[in-house]
């Protein structure tokens, strides 16, 4: 990757979190990219302490699904970018991040859901329609 990896996040509320690229720089550095979402409405753990506004997007290319940025608006967004700079500074695909277990019910199991979601696996919520 030819960006420095630095995450950055915006404390209000909700929190606004990123690190690597967004899906219009990547498109502008020659990536095709696919974006995956998913919304802290459909996480458990979002649920149980009433916080559910926003969502988890990662940003990868479309040839090895390899992880080129993560944004996250929502609770703790500036704590859970953190799973983002790593992802991105090893390589790591939508696949890999969805073969990592995650503690149940937590908050990061968000970048698990989304990477399932990009992989066209969503488990808790519906899949995309084609149109």
């Amino acid at each position: 990757m030819s960006c420095i990896v630095i995450p950055a996040a915006t404390f209000t509320h909700p929190e606004i979190a990123g690190v690597g690229r967004t899906e219009d720089a990547a498109r502008a550095a020659g990536h095709e990219v696919i974006t995956a979402e998913f919304p802290f409405a459909a996480l458990v753990r979002a649920k149980s302490f009433g916080d559910t506004e926003g969502f988890l997007k990662i940003v990868a290319g479309t040839r090895h699904q390899e992880v080129l940025g993560v944004h996250i608006v929502g609770p703790s967004a500036s704590e859970l970018i953190t799973d983002g700079a790593p992802a991105i500074s090893l390589g790591a695909t939508l696949q890999e991040l969805a073969d990592t277990i995650h503690a149940h019910p937590t908050l990061g199991e968000i970048g698990l859901e989304a990477a399932l979601t990009g992989l066209g696996l969503p488990v808790h919520i519906a899949p995309p329609q084609e149109h």
